[in-house]
Order: structure tokens, then sequence, then C-alpha cells
């Protein structure tokens, strides 16, 4: 099921492995029946925030991409019935870059993402994943609020 969409209307999901960014997938889900719109799981499997795909890739002996494949594939296999889904893992680490690129090449309707919450001088330094999306994407955001 592992494929970059080519249609138009398109949502994409930018997911991690966390529960957190797994809240934006209710809203998106019913974008995507409303609008008649196909989704994009999208994982980068090597970011820093992915903790959770290295740790089964060790624990299974695979890729941390393979991790990542499985984790959206069970994902896209758990969701209702009657909206397609497509799959897309990356490896690169800059998230932000990605999926702003990714929404350019696919022409995507719409990025729907939580917010993981950070704040703080963490925040300040490093940046907000959201924040970075938000400032350069070319399409509408909707930003779930964990």
């Amino acid at each position: 099921m592992t494929h970059e969409a080519s249609a138009v209307n398109t949502i994409v999901v930018p997911l991690d492995g966390s529960e957190n960014a797994e809240r934006a997938l209710p809203q998106a889900l019913r974008l995507a029946s409303l609008q008649r719109c196909r989704l994009l799981l999208f994982c980068a499997a090597e970011a820093a925030g992915a903790e959770g795909f290295r740790a089964f890739a060790s624990a299974e002996g695979v890729s941390v991409a393979a991790a990542g494949e499985v984790y959206l594939n069970q994902l896209a296999e758990s969701l209702p019935d009657g909206i397609a889904i497509d799959t897309h893992v990356s490896s690169v680490t800059d998230v932000p870059e990605m999926i702003v690129e990714l929404s350019e090449r696919v022409d995507v309707t719409m990025v729907v993402m939580s917010r993981h919450g950070a704040t703080g001088p963490g925040r300040w330094l490093l940046g907000s994943v959201t924040d970075k999306i938000v400032r350069a994407a070319h399409c509408p955001i909707l930003v779930v609020p964990t």
C-alpha cells in the first residue's frame, strides 16, 4: 500500500508514531469524507521525534523505514472503509521541508496535523515543526490541539 498519491484533492496527515500526532486523524477523516478527498498518511521515520520507529526497528531487526511502513500500513488498515488512503515513508530528517515539498508535488488540498505542545526554551531554540510548516506551506493547514 505504500506509494505516493498523485490525485488532486489529497489531505496530508503527518505522523510520527505518537498518540498526539494521531489525534489529527478524526478531523482528517471527517474532512476527507466531506470533500471526497484521499488521505496521504506521511511519516519521516528517521526524524528526531521518531524514537518509536527506531525502537521497533531494533526489536524486529528491520530498517527504520520498514518500521515506518509497518506503522502506516497498520494504521491505514484500522481506518474506516470508504476513504482512499495512501502512505508515504520518508528518510529525511527535515520534516517541515519535506511536508512543504510533498504538499507542492502532490497538489495537496490541506495538511491536517496536531501540535505537540512544545513550550519554553526548547521550542524557541529548535522551533516548532508545526510552526515551520504553517509559515512555509502554500496550502491550508489545520492544526489540531493535543
